[in-house]
């Protein structure tokens, strides 16, 4: 699987976050952690945004008057290319803003004078595709066992218990997840 670009600053987060390597080990032939395995588990803690309205934030220029360049999503994480689109549902050229994605801020050139801004893309849960890969290195190293000589001992179980313990701490960073469903056979009127 090709790793989309847009992913390549997420990934290079987790494997921070995770301490994973592309080689940690081999499992079944397949060799850990690539950049596939880490996209396919932000992929699984992913949220789509569409259509939301972002916050324009007032600013002063140098002659002390209002202006709005900045505009906040309230979400951080993103993938790299958003969809920006104006109250009329046209994208706004990407020439004319930049985007911060880890904090979910939108920052244009121009004064925008607060007009409505929308943003459609992608937030990833880091805490809980932190916590995940965490969760399977412990699965990888409950495997191992302790090992005692000639006054040497190896704790091959502090693994597992490492790993466990940052999944716990991940996990309970993680974001709350909420699914919003509509009934298909609800009709008023």
């Amino acid at each position: 699987m090709t790793v989309r670009a847009d992913m390549e600053e997420r990934i290079r987060e987790l494997r921070s976050l995770t301490n994973a390597g592309t080689a940690d080990y081999t499992l079944a032939g397949v060799t850990y952690w690539s950049d596939a395995h880490l996209q396919d588990i932000l992929d699984g803690n992913q949220t789509k945004i569409r259509h939301a309205e972002m916050q324009a934030q007032e600013s002063y220029d140098s002659g002390g008057s209002v202006i709005y360049t900045e505009y906040l999503t309230y979400a951080r994480n993103w993938e790299l290319s958003p969809v920006i689109q104006d109250v009329e549902g046209k994208t706004v050229a990407g020439t004319v803003y930049s985007f911060d994605a880890i904090n979910g801020i939108v920052n244009f050139a121009a004064d925008t004078t607060g007009a409505t801004r929308y943003i459609t893309g992608k937030v990833y849960d880091m805490s809980g595709a932190a916590a995940q890969v965490w969760r399977r290195k412990a699965a990888y190293y409950a495997a191992a066992y302790d090992i005692s000589t000639d006054n040497h001992s190896l704790k091959r179980s502090q693994l597992v218990q490492q790993c466990t313990m940052m999944a716990e701490q991940f996990e309970a960073q993680s974001g709350v997840k909420t699914i919003y469903t509509m009934r298909s056979d609800d009709v008023t009127g």
